[in-house]
């Protein structure tokens, strides 16, 4: 079923992500990011938070178990030290994954 771009009012696919006539694009809070592509960089963003908390936690093991008779409150300062960016990534990551592709599509130019 046609549609009409809100930009040129020229008559356009359902489907379409971009306007033949004037270029605009269809997305969801920028031109040209669907909702698969949203899910794709909120994947990025888990990945991200995972990275951190696994290098806080081998700097926590390491710092622990390192020669220096260091005890674990070091290790796990170490930890906390990459905390706050598995929280970062963890939640825009979540945030990108459940709320942000629900969002109604419209069109930019």
């Amino acid at each position: 079923m046609p549609q009409q771009c809100p930009h040129c009012m020229s008559e356009i696919h359902a489907e379409a992500t971009t306007c033949p006539s004037c270029g605009a694009q269809r997305g969801i809070l920028k031109p040209g990011w669907s909702a698969e592509r949203w899910r794709g960089a909120a994947q990025i963003m888990f990945i991200g938070a995972g990275l951190a908390a696994l290098i806080g936690l081998a700097l926590g093991y390491s710092a622990a178990t390192s020669s220096w008779q260091v005890n674990w409150g070091v290790g796990f300062f170490m930890f906390m030290l990459l905390s706050p960016f598995m929280l970062l990534f963890g939640i825009a990551g979540l945030v990108m994954r459940r709320f942000i592709p629900r969002m109604q599509e419209s069109w930019f130019r």
